[in-house]
């Protein structure tokens, strides 16, 4: 018996993370919605996630998963 792909539709803050270990800063994508994003399409689902982010998000770093709306909607995304 052959298993389908299930879609899933997701809806949260992505964000921009600034995170400091060990004395030494880190920036990059966030949000769990993000994580969550990330995991379902490693396991080979259908994504579509729904949030507002800014020009600077890095779209580029889930491929394969629809982001709504497809254009941003502010110039920066929410910084944590």
């Amino acid at each position: 018996m052959k298993e389908t792909m299930k879609s899933y539709f997701l809806y949260g803050n992505l964000t921009i993370d600034h995170n400091s270990v060990n004395g030494k800063k880190y920036i990059g994508p966030g949000g769990s919605v993000f994580f969550i994003a990330k995991t379902l399409k490693n396991l080979e689902e259908n994504v579509y996630l729904i949030s507002a982010y800014g020009k600077d998000f890095p779209k580029k770093l889930l491929p394969d998963i629809s982001i709504l709306p497809e254009k941003p909607t502010s110039e920066k995304t929410l910084v944590f």
